[in-house]
């Protein structure tokens, strides 16, 4: 598979076809939001009639999914949030957006 975005792969949601997404922009869908909880201090992804609680990188990792950044911008923000490489988180990190994607909760620009 090549490193650069292709038809084919507007409809992928594997770790493996999301690589092929690096110059793709992620974005929370239309019907996604992120929300802070007031007292908890806890961020949610909502999304209707559900809500997913985010801990670790999760948070900033989606935060950086505004499709304004390309897939290999958002993983070096969120790796530099955390202090560690980009190769450090980018399976993580893939498996996870493979997960919303197939949830219809990432779209992709």
């Amino acid at each position: 598979m090549s490193a650069s975005p292709d038809v084919s792969a507007r409809g992928a949601s594997s770790p493996l076809e999301l690589g092929a997404r690096l110059r793709e922009r992620p974005a929370l869908a239309s019907k996604a939001r992120l929300r802070l909880d007031r007292r908890t201090r806890r961020c949610w992804l909502l999304y209707p009639e559900r809500g997913l609680l985010l801990e670790g990188s999760a948070e900033a990792l989606l935060r950086e999914c505004d499709g304004r950044r390309t897939l290999s911008e958002v993983l070096e923000h969120a790796a530099a949030a955390h202090g560690v490489s980009p190769g450090e988180i980018v399976k993580d990190a893939t498996e996870f957006l493979a997960e919303l994607t197939a949830r219809g909760l990432i779209v992709w620009k």
